[in-house]
């Protein structure tokens, strides 16, 4: 039985330890949660689909720019999908379940400073505080 709630596409659970440590190791053990207790928050909010087609393996919490680029790095060099969400207060008009089973969700809750907002073309570049 594995200690992960999902694995990746094409990983094995070895693979995926050895990732969970270099995340780790970039963002300390709690800004990386692998618990069915982290896990079951992005996936609750979708009753009209099998939460197994859309369980999460990690989630992550960068707080610095620096962070996300690492993180993408990181994510490149493991073949680990990422699944890019801010959850703050609350999901919003979707769900931050990941669009497949396995993916490697990238809050960016803790990363909290508006830079810009563009009406127009509908987005918001955002900074840590």
């Amino acid at each position: 039985m594995s200690r992960f709630c999902a694995l990746p596409q094409n990983m094995n659970e070895k693979e995926f330890e050895a990732a969970v440590r270099d995340f780790q190791l970039l963002l300390g053990n709690a800004n990386v949660q692998i618990d069915r207790e982290h896990i079951d928050q992005y996936i609750q909010s979708l009753p009209v689909v099998r939460r197994h087609d859309h369980t999460p393996s990690a989630v992550v919490y960068p707080g610095r720019v620096e962070d996300v680029q690492a993180l993408v790095r990181l994510a490149n060099k493991h073949r680990t999908p990422l699944w890019p969400v801010y959850t703050s207060e609350n999901f919003g008009y979707g769900s931050a379940a990941p669009a497949m089973r396995g993916q490697v969700i990238l809050d960016l809750k803790r990363m909290n400073k508006i830079l810009e907002v563009d009406p127009l073309l509908a987005y918001a570049r955002v900074e840590p505080a």
